[in-house]
């Protein structure tokens, strides 16, 4: 029977077969996307909540998934840094992804030192490697945004 609605999409997990069809559907939705700035938002939301469910199944002791979504995190991330590099150009714009981003950021390093403090050894060479991307791009975003409040 097919599902009716985003919200009786969001809370399935990569271990349930639903996954599959929430996961449609958000490619899906980023292609109907038509500004940038929507995109950006779009894949930061995304990013967020691959680590969150990430977190979720492992607080679960589930942690089949944990590489995957970890991974699947740090990709979206890595996209919407991309469009917001390439393709926003209004400063009020900018500034308002910089500070989604650093949001994002922050609570992401929380979540990823967790992971890392309590996944089994096989995954957390995938976590730190998230986590190192992570701090870095926080730190890039700091002094963006630091060269921003100077001008």
């Amino acid at each position: 029977m097919p599902l009716k609605g985003k919200a009786s999409l969001i809370n399935f997990t990569p271990d349930q077969p639903e996954y599959i069809e929430k996961f449609t559907n958000e490619i899906i939705q980023a292609t109907n996307l038509s500004l940038n700035t929507e995109k950006v938002r779009f894949f930061i939301n995304i990013a967020y909540k691959r680590l969150q469910e990430a977190v979720n199944m492992s607080g679960d002791y589930n942690y089949a998934y944990l590489g995957e979504l970890v991974k699947a995190y740090q990709n979206c991330l890595a996209l919407s840094i991309n469009i917001y590099n390439n393709k926003i150009e209004v400063k009020g714009e900018r500034e308002e992804i910089l500070s989604l981003l650093e949001k994002c950021l922050f609570k992401s390093i929380v979540d990823l030192t967790y992971l890392l403090r309590n996944s089994p050894k096989e995954y957390r060479e995938t976590v730190q490697r998230s986590l190192d991307y992570t701090l870095s791009q926080k730190n890039k975003v700091e002094k963006i945004m630091k060269k921003l409040k100077e001008k």
